[in-house]
Order: structure tokens, then C-alpha cells, then sequence
């Protein structure tokens, strides 16, 4: 409803299935992906993406709650932190309607194949 609302319904699909399954099944280029399911796929799904060549150059990887979850981003940040294939940026904050608990979000725009 809020897609709708916001005039988006042409733009935006939703797909009802995991990532894995659903990455497969692309067959367009991305120029945006918002990343937020289980914390431990960010890196395989990432991967998934590139090996299946769905990420234009310039796309933008936001990556959501990988502050709270820095354990699990350890091989995901040091992927898009490698300057010949990301650039990243960090943003820290706090959890929405959490001002005590410390999260990030890592925004990541891809430089080269």
C-alpha cells in the first residue's frame, strides 16, 4: 500500500521468495539493491548477484543493520571494502526507536566488474 501511495506501483515489483532463489531467476541489471534479510546470506546473495552479472557499474549495494550484526558482515565488509570492485561508506547510528543500541548501515556503489 505504501508503494502505491507513494506512486511507485510501476516501479517497484515485489518477489515472494528467498533471495538465493530469487537472485537465479533475474535476468536485468540492477542499479539499486537494499540488503536486510538473514544477516550470513549478505556475502553469498552478494556473490550471487555478481556471478550472475546483475549489478550494473554505479549500482548502489545499501546494506541494512550491518552494525548490529558486525560479526556476521566480517567477509561481506571486506568485499565491498576492496577499492578496485566498491566503494563503500559506513553510516552509523542507532536502531530506530532504540537511542542505546548501536547499528550501521554500509552503502556500497560498484567501480568495476
Amino acid at each position: 500500500e505504501m508503494v502505491k501511495y507513494a506512486g511507485l506501483d510501476k516501479k517497484v515489483t515485489f518477489v515472494k521468495n528467498t533471495a538465493e532463489e530469487a537472485i537465479r531467476k533475474f535476468n536485468d541489471k540492477f542499479d539499486l539493491v537494499f540488503i536486510d534479510h538473514a544477516k550470513k546470506r549478505y556475502f553469498p546473495d552478494l556473490l550471487l548477484l555478481e556471478e550472475n552479472k546483475l549489478l550494473e557499474i554505479g549500482a548502489v549495494i545499501f546494506a541494512d543493520n550491518v552494525g548490529l550484526f558486525a560479526e556476521d558482515m566480517v567477509d561481506y565488509f571486506e568485499h565491498v571494502r576492496n577499492p578496485s570492485l566498491y566503494s563503500s561508506t559506513n553510516i552509523g547510528s542507532h536502531l530506530e526507536y532504540r537511542n542505546n543500541i548501536y547499528d550501521a548501515v554500509e552503502i556500497s556503489i560498484k567501480v568495476k566488474d
